[in-house]
């Protein structure tokens, strides 16, 4: 009997048990839990836009329907009334002074929240837009910046849609153009876009302009994430904006330059090079005239260099002509002096600079001084026969009439040939060769000769 009490005890004791936790469980299922919303490190303090482009009274009202969206949105933050301590000096682009660096670590500190929203209001062409961005203390920089375009005047509907999209790219789910990759000068035939996405079924829409604040020309759409553009005009640098949009939301934009590769100023062909090779010697008119020949004779008789290497040099720079490694140029007209580099530069119209780099070429002068032979004449006798042979080292920004860039090829002379009399019909005994003395320029020498020429 007493144990069959104490069994019955044991078990209402237990059953109380199982009621009491599975009412407990009941409650903790239906009972409202607390409402979602950002972590503490995600939310973002709304500071007052300005602008110079609209009226003091339009900037009030747009700041007030910002005002009014982020309100309804647990992201944002609405500080204290503005005062002169929030002010800010808003800057284009994604680089901050110092002076605004520090003003945001100030306000960040001062109204106790990780991020800041910053804006202005501009105008391109008759429209109307607002830039915002996003400014984190944690990582220092402007880490998102929003373009958005305020239709037929409604500052809600943009002010909501501007909200909108910040709330969506905190929740990683506005799609980004990023990684935006331009071709600068790796195809004459083109310019390449490639880009990333972090969402899927977007629709891009490539603008293009030969000025980067310049007006903008939409050129092409694509669902897909590159872009050949081959209407670009040859050599011109130009200003690449990639957006996107998915369902109707624009996403964020990325911009970049690029440009099609500028083709080799055309060069001597190799009959222009050796034919015409035909002249007899002229003799001088004056006894003056013989006198300053021999003299001057003299000179070039110490740098003539001997038939056999002449044939050679021939020889191995016709290879590289016909595979156009190697361009042969004469008619120059101009030239500039670099004394201490060794180094000079001759030019002539219709064609970019061109940089020789050559010991040998400087001696030849000093020795012109050393002699007391006529300095400009000999430079200008040996310039007028003589042919430059260069080669492509890259290209170079030169600005038009019109404002824009336009890249030309870069060349250097490897080395340059030169006579006193041109055309002279025994020319591979008279002929004075100058080779470059730049270390580079012998390393591209080598990287050609590698690839078989």
């Amino acid at each position: 009997m007493w144990k069959q009490k104490m069994l019955s005890k044991r078990f209402s004791t237990v059953c109380s048990k199982i009621t009491f936790f599975a009412l407990l469980a009941a409650a903790a299922v239906s009972a409202p839990g607390p409402v979602a919303g950002p972590r503490p490190e995600e939310r973002v303090a709304l500071l007052r836009f300005n602008s110079y482009s609209l009226t003091v009274e339009a900037m009030k009202a747009l700041n007030a329907e910002i005002k009014t969206a982020a309100g309804k949105n647990r992201l944002f933050m609405i500080p204290p009334a503005v005062t002169d301590s929030l002010w800010y000096e808003y800057e284009p682009g994604i680089t901050l002074s110092g002076t605004n660096l520090s003003r945001y670590e100030a306000l960040c500190a001062q109204i106790q929240c990780p991020h800041l929203m910053i804006g202005t209001a501009y105008r391109r062409q008759n429209d109307l837009f607002i830039q915002a961005k996003i400014y984190s203390s944690q990582e220092k920089r402007i880490i998102c910046t929003l373009d958005q375009a305020i239709e037929r005047g409604d500052l809600a509907k943009a002010a909501a849609q501007l909200v909108k999209r910040t709330s969506l790219f905190f929740d990683g789910k506005l799609p980004v153009v990023s990684n935006l990759a331009v071709s600068r000068g790796k195809s004459k035939d083109a310019v390449e876009l490639t880009w990333k996405s972090n969402t899927s079924g977007n629709t891009y829409t490539i603008y293009r302009s030969p000025y980067q604040n310049g007006t903008y020309e939409e050129i092409g759409n694509t669902g897909s994430v590159r872009f050949t553009d081959s209407t670009a005009e040859t050599g011109i640098k130009y200003w690449y904006r990639v957006t996107v949009m998915k369902d109707d939301l624009p996403g964020i934009s990325a911009s970049g330059f690029g440009y099609r590769n500028p083709p080799n100023p055309k060069g001597l062909t190799l009959s222009g090079l050796l034919d015409g090779h035909t002249r007899p010697w002229p003799e001088p008119a004056t006894e003056k005239e013989k006198e300053l020949e021999k003299k001057n004779l003299k000179l070039y008789e110490k740098y003539y260099e001997s038939y056999f290497m002449v044939t050679f040099i021939i020889m191995v720079g016709s290879m590289y002509i016909k595979s156009g490694e190697l361009l042969a140029f004469r008619g120059f007209k101009f030239h500039h002096f670099d004394q201490p580099n060794r180094i000079v530069y001759f030019s002539k119209p219709g064609m970019p600079l061109v940089k020789f780099r050559s010991r040998r070429f400087f001696r030849f002068f000093r020795d012109v001084q050393l002699m007391e032979l006529d300095f400009y004449a000999i430079l200008k006798r040996m310039i007028d026969n003589g042919v430059m042979f260069c080669i492509r080292t890259g290209e170079q920004e030169v600005m038009e009439p019109d404002g824009r860039t336009r890249y030309v090829p870069t060349l250097e002379v490897v080395g340059m040939m030169t006579e006193y009399h041109r055309d002279y019909e025994k020319w591979k005994s008279n002929v004075i060769v100058f080779a470059s003395s730049d270390e580079e320029i012998y390393r591209k020498i080598r990287e050609a000769q590698m690839k078989g020429y």
